[in-house]
């Protein structure tokens, strides 16, 4: 939701939850993915909360590029499920 509205956010993560959080390497956001049972990760993430408060304009033009990724997929899906439909 904070991406989908133009706002960095980074992910922190633990193997038990689903997998939903790593589709923040597949919109190319995997600089704000931390997986928590990783010790080399989460020795990462103080690094990557100052570099997005420290560079905010990049911060968001990284946000908004996954956005505009997000939202291209999701019209290539809407064109096939119309064809689909369609014919």
């Amino acid at each position: 939701m904070a991406v989908g509205n133009g706002v960095p956010a980074i992910v922190c993560r633990w193997r038990e939850q689903t997998t939903k959080g790593f589709m923040w390497r597949d919109i190319g956001l995997a600089d704000w993915l931390f997986d928590m049972d990783d010790e080399a990760d989460v020795q990462k993430i103080v690094p990557a909360v100052l570099k997005l408060a420290q560079d905010q304009p990049a911060a968001r033009r990284q946000a908004a590029a996954a956005r505009k990724y997000v939202e291209q997929r999701q019209q290539q899906a809407m064109g096939i499920l119309r064809k689909c439909l369609i014919s």
